[in-house]
């Protein structure tokens, strides 16, 4: 741990214990008792913990957020909504408990052509979002998301149903200090439509805030914190550029997921990451104002390969391994299914069988790897039983 936090504590909380503020709080005091020991931080590990990160640390007096809107940095509804009272573009939307709410947004929303995304609204990782194109896949869609339990470990209250945001899906990461927020790193998401979903999240790859769409981007997300009050602390969002410019799908008060695996290529192209601003932005000053208020220029290059299952068998083999580090930009490869496991058919984060990370001076060789790996994945990187 860098910077003036001389020790790391994380707190792991078990949800079966009936008041789970209260069991966290105890734990977090005796830390404090055992000596001279100052928590100069909470931060939430995953989009979970964000609501009780922000309680503690208001209770401790650490840097937080204000809790008049809270919950409006959690609830992906009530986001868009504070959003727009803003005056800054936001989605159009619905959250619908029943049928005939949905029914009532498509009458007065009229969409045409028909394309209307549905998905969870506490959801994470793409997990049971779909892209409508008839009341009949919409109520379908509402029927499977309503009172799921989603990849969260939570009940799904009904559904969002939102207007379809067509163009490119970038992420931009930051981190504020007292208000000030800086853009530690931006990236563009390759999302393509593969096993009947229409955004599988095949990887992704880092940029320079150095042209107007980028501006435009850094320049909307800052809004965005502005107007749900983020005033500490790191944040994740992602937003869409429509014809009519950058509109959020969502932001999350916490790091950038996806197990850290982008952290490599992040400090290679910019010699930065999120992970050690927030430590250095919260522990000091000094450094936090020596970070600059965004990436302008790249070092080196670099992307994240998700690999896509596209069958669901018994893994006999994975000629793939040795493949991808033949490449030339190969830099790791991390596998979450082995030799004798099932592999699933991608359609969401969750079910990502692998990852692949590249990087290298030449951009161009890097993205001459990816598509050589993503047209392995079609046949061959996976050998499966019979």
């Amino acid at each position: 741990v860098r910077a003036k936090l001389k020790s790391l504590c994380v707190i792991i909380h078990n949800d079966k214990v009936d008041d789970e503020d209260e069991a966290t709080l105890q734990e977090l005091k005796l830390i404090e008792e055992k000596g001279d020991v100052n928590i100069t931080c909470i931060i939430p590990g995953s989009e979970t913990g964000v609501l009780l990160a922000e309680r503690l640390a208001f209770k401790f007096g650490t840097p937080t957020n204000p809790p008049k809107l809270a919950l409006a940095r959690r609830n992906k509804y009530l986001m868009g909504e504070t959003v727009r009272k803003a005056g800054i573009r936001a989605v159009k939307q619905i959250m619908a408990n029943c049928w005939l709410q949905v029914e009532e947004f498509i009458s007065d929303f009229s969409p045409y052509p028909f394309r209307v995304v549905a998905k969870p609204n506490f959801g994470a990782g793409s997990d049971d979002v779909f892209l409508c194109k008839s009341k009949d896949e919409l109520k379908k869609a509402f029927i499977t998301i309503n009172g799921k339990v989603n990849s969260l470990g939570i009940v799904n209250d009904g559904a969002l149903v939102q207007e379809f945001l067509e163009g490119t899906e970038y992420a931009i990461d930051t981190m504020t200090r007292d208000g000030y927020h800086k853009v530690v790193a931006m990236w563009s998401y390759d999302k393509q439509p593969a096993n009947g979903r229409f955004n599988i999240l095949f990887g992704i790859k880092p940029l320079a805030v150095c042209g107007a769409i980028q501006h435009q981007l850094r320049d909307y997300v800052l809004a965005v914190m502005d107007a749900l009050e983020i005033r500490n602390g790191p944040a994740h969002a992602e937003v869409i550029m429509t014809k009519t410019g950058p509109c959020l799908v969502e932001i999350g008060c916490r790091c950038h997921g996806g197990y850290a695996y982008w952290y490599d290529v992040a400090k290679e192209f910019a010699g930065q990451d999120q992970l050690n601003a927030v430590i250095d932005g919260f522990a000091c000053e000094e450094l936090y104002n020596r970070l600059p208020d965004y990436v302008s220029e790249s070092k080196r290059y670099g992307r994240t390969v998700d690999l896509v299952a596209y069958s669901s068998k018994e893994l006999c083999a994975i000629p793939g391994i040795e493949f991808v580090q033949s490449l030339k930009s190969f830099h790791r490869i991390k596998l979450f299914k082995n030799i004798g496991d099932v592999l699933e058919i991608t359609v969401d984060n969750n079910t990502v069988p692998g990852e692949v990370i590249l990087i290298h001076e030449n951009e161009e060789q890097v993205e001459k790897d990816c598509a050589a790996i993503q047209e392995f994945l079609k046949s061959g990187f996976f050998v499966m039983k019979e």
